[in-house]
């Protein structure tokens, strides 16, 4: 199976893969397209290199499910999840401190990069990313 070139999590800026399962949602390991029973669909989900991500508002944990929907290829996968509106912005950074959406006016944990409410990349002026 090839793997598809996914874009982070527009959410946390998390890494993203994609998963095969059987069409009702059940993982499986690639020694299951040797016999696909009960048939071939592919989900997405996260991938987690530090604890700090598992505060990403659409999924908390390392291999669940990104969102509902299942893909018929890996293909169809990376088209739907590659297939947004990519917005930035500059952060604005709070008194005393802290930052925040330059979007919406959320709040920012520091090492986020996007925002949790709006999706927007937020780039912090002197915070390297």
């Amino acid at each position: 199976m090839n793997k598809p070139d996914l874009l982070p999590c527009p959410f946390c800026g998390g890494n993203v893969r994609l998963q095969l399962c059987d069409d009702e949602g059940n993982f499986r390991e690639d020694d299951y397209l040797n016999d696909p029973w009960s048939g071939v669909s592919y989900a997405l989900t996260h991938v987690y290199p530090d604890v700090m991500r598992q505060d990403c508002p659409i999924t908390h944990d390392d291999g669940e499910m990104v969102g509902a929907w299942l893909y018929d290829t890996p293909e169809e996968a990376e088209l739907f999840w590659n297939q947004r509106v990519v917005k930035s912005c500059a952060a604005v950074k709070g008194n005393p401190g802290g930052w925040f959406c330059g979007a919406c006016g959320r709040s920012l944990l520091l090492y986020a990069d996007y925002c949790a409410g709006c999706g927007t990349r937020n780039v912090k002026e002197g915070v390297p990313s």
